[in-house]
């Protein structure tokens, strides 16, 4: 959910960056539409490539680089957390919940924690 409302942030402060700036935003339009901005935003933070839309000016191209660096660093954290914990139902810090495993010439046996 994050990574949408990321992405829809993103849009909206490029087309602020067209309203408030000398030109149009980007370099192949005269004037980007809603849809036009939302899909350079998530291509920008898919860091997929921008196909025929590419950012004009200087804050635009830096937004564009910041909107990719933090969609690639959401998804090196969140992904893993997500793919990570799937049946964790305990806290992993309460001792009494938390199953300690050793290993013996037999397998692997329950034991007592450190």
């Amino acid at each position: 959910m994050q990574y949408v409302l990321l992405g829809l942030a993103f849009a909206f402060a490029f087309a602020d960056v067209e309203e408030l700036g000398p030109g149009p935003f980007f370099a192949s339009k005269e004037a980007g539409t809603r849809s036009d901005y939302v899909y350079f935003s998530f291509i920008t933070m898919a860091t997929v490539g921008y196909g025929y839309l590419m950012a004009q000016g200087g804050l635009g191209r830096a937004l564009a680089v910041t909107e990719g660096i933090l969609g690639q660093i959401y998804l090196v954290t969140a992904v893993p957390a997500l793919v990570g914990n799937p049946g964790r139902t305990h806290a992993p810090g309460n001792r009494r919940t938390t199953r300690w495993w050793r290993k013996t010439r037999r397998g692997w046996r329950e034991s007592q924690p450190p």
